[in-house]
């Protein structure tokens, strides 16, 4: 009895310790992490990679570069002059007198050399201090000369056209009669070869301002190397009594390039209806005047007083 009352009793213990263990919870072990990316962390690593593809990309285009320089400079070619997209420099600068024109300045006003010689050679002396001719208006002087430079570094040509376009704006004109002074005979002239622009550009009123087309007869363009020059001039006659402001452009080709340069003068053109023409001897003094009036086709010249 005794014997089954034990092993009854084991019965149960064990019993017991099944359902304990049935009932436990059964422990969790770790769970690994996913070590899939996910599409926002994508997102985030592809500009990363970008700017560094991006960088290496700069640093073996520089290498290239560096390593071309050197191969043209042991060879005495300088890469940047075959740059085709570095600055262009056209240099243009207004002729004084070319082909030997005269030209005629207004002198300011009031200034009258018959009233007052003094003054008037003392402001001529002025304006002419350190230059070739005064920053003045020109009275009936038709001509506008130019010449345009190539200043760009390097062995490839600059590509100027032959053709350009004139604009001419009328402006006010402040007095009817001027006096004007003549200095091309004393300071003598320009003698390089000039191109023709055709055909002549008449100044006249009846528009506030217009434009009109040109052409180089010579040739259909001009090609420029560094240090090269054309000269060019323009027939601007007075067509009607007024002031002008006239400015011509031509256009240029430098490799992939193509930009305008533009020249006009500094002071207006005067076509008053009436000036006085004074010549001015080696010692600077204004001598023999003359007197034009616009006869509603040309300037007439009166006949000197007796």
């Amino acid at each position: 009895m005794a014997e089954e009352a034990n092993q009854t009793q084991r019965g149960s213990d064990a019993s017991d310790l099944t359902a304990a263990q049935t009932a436990a919870p059964a422990p969790v072990s770790p769970q690994t992490p996913d070590a899939t990316p996910t599409s926002e962390q994508n997102s985030q690593r592809r500009p990363a990679l970008a700017t560094l593809l991006q960088g290496l990309l700069v640093v073996v285009i520089l290498g290239i570069v560096a390593d071309l320089t050197g191969v043209l400079g042991f060879f005495g070619i300088d890469f940047a002059a075959l740059w085709p997209f570095r600055p262009v420099t056209m240099e243009v600068t207004l002729v004084r007198a070319a082909d030997c024109a005269v030209r005629s300045y207004a002198l300011p006003a009031p200034l009258d050399p018959a009233a007052d010689p003094a003054g008037a050679a003392e402001a001529l002396r002025r304006a002419l201090a350190g230059v070739d001719a005064p920053a003045w208006p020109t009275v009936d002087s038709p001509l506008l000369a130019f010449q345009i430079t190539n200043r760009t570094p390097g062995a490839q040509q600059a590509i100027l056209s032959n053709r350009g376009v004139v604009t001419v704006t009328a402006v006010a004109l402040s007095q009817e009669h001027v006096h004007a002074v003549t200095l091309e005979p004393a300071l003598g002239c320009a003698s390089a070869w000039v191109q023709r622009l055709a055909p002549d550009v008449p100044l006249r009123r009846d528009l506030p301002i217009y434009t009109q087309a040109v052409v180089s007869p010579a040739d259909d363009y001009f090609a420029l190397a560094e240090g090269d020059f054309e000269r060019f001039s323009l027939a601007l006659p007075c067509a009607t009594p007024g002031a002008y402001q006239a400015t011509a452009s031509l256009t240029y080709e430098f490799g992939a390039q193509r930009g305008a340069v533009t020249v006009g003068d500094a002071a207006p053109r005067l076509c008053p209806a009436a000036y006085t023409l004074w010549q001015v001897d080696a010692a600077g003094q204004f001598v023999e005047p003359r007197r034009f009036t616009w006869d509603g086709a040309h300037y007439q010249e009166a006949e000197a007083a007796r």
